[in-house]
């Protein structure tokens, strides 16, 4: 067990508590950072009352984390297990932890290794060692996890994240992954910046693309209407051809039978002026076609 400093309930308002709940409620442990930076001028216990006076100033009972480890590595328990205080939005079911210093931009400290070391201590204690709650290395979350904040910080969710990951199998004494892995992100930035800019020159060329596509999508719809128009009027002139080529074979069969009924009265004159009937309706049917 890590040492740990008692100081429950010495932060909270005269008259205030906090609403309590069974130890096998709690699922989660969420990890804090306190938004100030770092001062090596200040005592652990002023830190512990500033963060108080802001609590309290929110309307709350008082100091709403329940431990709180400082630069110095030191640990203090501010609040019981059952106690439910207001730290994650949804409260009820974790254990709130705080990491005094600032680690995100623009302030960007960075945890101190005293501070990394009992951090990996507490949670170790409180992970295996508590069987009144379930929470366990798997449920260690950062607060950004658990609502909209930027909260424990980009310097320190990487730690939260490697505990959770390795279920606990971490070495925070030296060096550490985390550290390497901020370092190696601080040099690549510039290279995921011009990653960026290429993906976004692509998705441009691509939408580009897309509208061209869809253009000559356009086009060949116009070009197929156009098409199906004109075959439409070709079947009607169709018909109208075949409907005048049976108009004149059936003429031509009244003047035949015309011809056969004279020729047969040896009437010589009626048939030459059929002949010459039937020889003017093909020439007024040829040259109709031909007009059309």
């Amino acid at each position: 067990m890590p040492k740990i400093i008692n100081r429950i309930h010495n932060y909270l308002q005269k008259g205030r508590s906090w609403y309590q709940r069974p130890q096998h409620h709690i699922k989660k442990i969420t990890i804090h950072h306190s938004a100030m930076a770092q001062d090596g001028r200040q005592t652990n216990d002023s830190v512990l009352q500033t963060i108080m006076n802001v609590h309290s100033n929110h309307g709350w009972a008082g100091l709403s984390y329940h431990f709180c480890i400082m630069p110095d590595g030191s640990i203090y328990q501010t609040n019981n297990f059952e106690d439910i205080t207001w730290h994650d939005t949804i409260n009820s079911d974790s254990i709130g932890i705080l990491v005094h210093g600032y680690f995100h931009p623009e302030v960007n400290d960075r945890p101190t290794n005293k501070q990394l070391v009992s951090l990996k201590e507490l949670l170790d204690w409180l992970c295996t060692q508590n069987p009144a709650f379930p929470a366990s290395q798997k449920d260690v979350v950062g607060h950004r996890e658990r609502s909209a904040t930027a909260c424990p910080g980009n310097l320190l969710q990487p730690y939260v994240e490697e505990y959770r990951n390795k279920l606990g199998d971490v070495d925070w004494n030296a060096g550490t992954d985390c550290e390497k892995k901020l370092v190696a992100m601080e040099k690549n930035k510039d290279e995921w910046k011009d990653k960026a800019r290429a993906r976004e020159q692509e998705i441009k060329d691509l939408k580009k693309e897309i509208k061209e596509k869809e253009e000559l999508i356009d086009k060949l719809r116009n070009i197929t209407a156009e098409l199906e128009n004109q075959r439409n009027n070709a079947n009607t002139d169709l018909v109208g051809y075949k409907n005048r080529v049976q108009e004149l074979v059936e003429q031509n069969q009244k003047l035949e039978s015309k011809l056969i009924k004279c020729q047969n009265n040896n009437n010589t004159d009626t048939s030459s002026n059929l002949i010459s009937e039937w020889i003017i309706k093909i020439y007024e049917t040829l040259k109709s076609r031909k007009t059309n």
